[in-house]
Parts: C-alpha cells; sequence; structure tokens
C-alpha cells in the first residue's frame, strides 16, 4: 500500500509557518472588568500619614479573576509625597497579612486638594490572580508624609453597607492592625476576564499559541485529502485572511506567510515520494 512521505520543503515550510504565527500574533486579548467595589455614600475620610496606615479588606465572589489595578477616592492636604499601594492577603480575623502580592506608588502630592476628593487608578502593571471566596487587603501608607501633610482616603462612616470587608488602621506602620467596622473606603477593584471565560491564567499561554495556530492550519488540512498541495495552500490563505479580518494577525504577518507560500512552490511540492 502506497503512502504520501512528507518533503523536506514542506517541514521547513511549517516550521517557518509556525514560528511566524507566534511572532506576529498577539496574545488573546482579556477585558477588564470592575469586579469588588464601594464606591457611593462617602460622608466622611480617614487619613493616612508616616507610621499611619490604612486599608480596606474585599472579598472575593465566586468567581475568581486576576486584579490589574485599584481605583481610590483621594484627597491631599499639603505634599504627603509617594503614596504606596498594596494586594495583601488577610489573617483570620480579617486583618492585612503575609506578603504582599502586588504593589504599585503614585505621587499623592499631585492630588486633589478638593475635600470631596477624585477618582484616582493605581495601576499595578501586572496581573494576580485571585482566589473565589478569600478575603483580602487594599493597603495604603504614605511613609514621608509628615506634620501637616496628610492623604485622605474618602469612606463611609455612617452607614456603610458594604459587608464583605471594612476599613482597618495601623498606627506602627503595619506592625498591628484593627478593625473600623463602622466604616468602608471608596475603592473598585479591576481585573481581567479571560477570551475563554473563567479558564484560569495558568492555561492562558498554552492557549494564546495553540487556538490561533489551529484557525490557521485547520482550513488547509481539511483541502488537503481532496486537492493535495493546491488544497493545503487554499486552506492556508483561508486561515490567514481569516484571522486577518478578525483582527488577530496584522497585514505584515500576512506578507511573511504569504512569502512563505511562494517559497515552497517555487523550491517544490508539498508531498515528496511515496513507497
Amino acid at each position: 500500500m502506497k503512502r504520501r512521505i512528507l518533503s523536506p520543503p514542506f517541514f521547513l515550510f511549517f516550521m517557518t509557518i509556525f514560528i511566524i504565527t507566534l511572532a506576529v500574533i498577539p496574545p488573546l486579548k482579556a477585558t477588564t472588568v470592575t469586579w469588588e467595589y464601594y464606591n457611593s455614600n462617602d460622608d466622611n475620610y480617614v487619613t493616612i500619614k508616616n507610621i499611619y496606615w490604612k486599608a480596606q479588606t474585599f472579598t472575593v465572589g465566586d468567581t475568581p479573576h486576576t486584579i490589574t489595578s485599584v481605583k481610590l477616592k483621594m484627597y491631599r492636604e499639603n505634599y504627603p509625597k509617594i503614596m504606596e499601594v498594596s494586594i495583601t492577603l488577610t489573617d483570620g480575623s480579617g486583618h492585612p497579612s503575609g506578603s504582599t502580592l502586588l504593589t504599585a506608588t503614585a505621587n499623592a502630592s499631585t492630588f486633589t486638594t478638593n475635600t470631596a476628593g477624585f477618582w484616582y487608578e493605581i495601576d499595578f502593571g501586572q496581573s494576580y490572580w485571585l482566589n473565589a471566596n478569600v478575603k483580602y487587603a487594599i493597603v495604603v501608607r504614605c511613609v514621608n508624609a509628615t506634620g501637616n501633610n496628610e492623604l485622605n482616603w474618602r469612606a463611609d462612616a455612617s452607614d456603610p453597607t458594604y459587608s464583605e470587608g471594612n476599613v482597618e488602621q495601623s498606627s506602627n506602620s503595619g506592625g498591628s492592625w484593627s478593625s473600623l467596622t463602622n466604616a468602608d473606603a471608596m475603592f473598585e477593584v479591576y481585573g481581567d476576564v479571560s477570551a475563554f471565560g473563567s479558564t484560569q491564567q495558568y492555561y492562558a499561554p498554552i492557549i494564546n499559541m495553540i487556538i490561533p495556530f489551529m484557525f490557521l492550519f485547520i482550513p488547509a488540512l481539511v483541502l488537503v485529502p481532496f486537492a493535495g498541495k493546491m488544497g493545503f495552500v487554499v486552506g492556508l490563505t483561508i486561515g490567514m485572511f481569516c484571522l486577518y479580518m478578525v483582527g488577530i494577525m496584522p497585514l505584515w504577518g500576512i506578507f511573511l506567510l504569504g512569502l512563505a507560500i511562494i517559497l515552497l512552490l517555487l523550491k517544490g511540492g508539498v508531498w515528496g515520494s511515496t513507497e
């Protein structure tokens, strides 16, 4: 019984397509959404300066997700200098605890002086996976703010309704914490929704590589049994066009793949000898 043997030019062509695909197709984009939040009824504030740190705890719901940034409603008095914001775990009492999961800084001396406050987004520059039904803390500190230089975090201190967390305070640079159960600070947690629903981040790199590559070659593999080399070329062209139309593959990537097809046709057939 005869069978077709793939020729060496085909293997070279296949590896060229594979490398180009990985190079030109960006990771599948995720959608950033608001997850946990408390952003209304602020009628007061909590002060952050020097050794006096504040935190707002929050609990992830039944859907785990990443965190990429937070928005906090703040205003300043004078020049509190650099504000540092961290995401940490909490202990059994609901206080900030453990190592820092994410951290970022902002120049609080540029914040508004309007006591109504303004929403500032703190981007962590990376994402971290938050597990379902786990309580975390947003810890804020201004260690170089002294004297009359203060950072104020707007809060609801009259009738807070966020039941999944509360304000935490420390007067010794985070050495120990106590709960202010009658206050909730203004916050919003932002994170990504996977392009594939609840798929966890551990599988994202594999998905980002396999899915576009698969869509590129499926038409070619379907047409090969019916039209041989020409079916492969036509199918690959269809795959490239589809990836381009949905915005996954850039035009210069199409050009490189087209050049690879031309070189293959000039070099020889897809199929080698039979035996």
